[in-house]
């Protein structure tokens, strides 16, 4: 399978609008397993309670580890005010 390198046009003037500005991790996917099958848990972050929690099926529970792992997939970021 070959990727095109090039898929998101985005021209200098973009990238420079972003430079400065801040982003702030709020979500991840993760999958374990093969590129074929395999299992997929998410990671969000509770704006208000600054706490990570981690879902997998119908489990949720308080998320203490490293948030970007071998395992990540996705990564969800939004626009720090700071």
């Amino acid at each position: 399978m070959t990727l095109k390198k090039d898929f998101i046009n985005i021209n200098s003037s973009e990238i420079d609008h972003y430079k400065n500005k801040n982003f702030e991790l709020f979500a991840v996917c993760n999958h374990i397993g093969k590129s074929n099958s395999g299992h997929y848990t998410s990671l969000s972050k509770h704006h208000l309670l600054n706490q990570w929690y981690e879902f997998d099926d119908k489990q949720v529970k308080k998320y203490d580890s490293n948030v970007v792992t071998k395992n990540a997939y996705l990564l969800f970021y939004s626009q720090s005010n700071n």
